[in-house]
């Protein structure tokens, strides 16, 4: 059972992990964009929405490994969860 449980939790993160390397991938589409001569306002808010879909994203799988790590004692989902707040706090501290 607890076994379930962690493969549920590390096939939610990793397709959390997925989603966000998706959008990644959108980021370097709009700033190449950005770099060719695009619309600035028009790429700007692409960006923008990009950007909150993604920080939503990170929030969420640091609140799924949050919750988690009361059931698994899995010193990774720990590291990642540390990794995943502190690049949250560091892109909101640029602004």
């Amino acid at each position: 059972m607890d076994s379930d449980k962690n493969d549920l939790m590390l096939r939610t993160v990793r397709e959390s992990i997925q989603s966000l390397y998706q959008d990644i991938e959108k980021h370097r589409y709009v700033i190449g964009s950005i770099l060719e001569g695009q619309s600035e306002g028009q790429t700007h808010r692409s960006l923008c929405s990009r950007e909150l879909r993604l920080k939503a994203a990170i929030r969420e799988a640091v609140e799924v490994l949050d919750e988690s790590r009361k059931a698994f004692k899995s010193k990774r989902l720990e590291t990642l969860r540390r990794q995943l707040t502190q690049a949250l706090a560091e892109t909101e501290s640029l602004y």
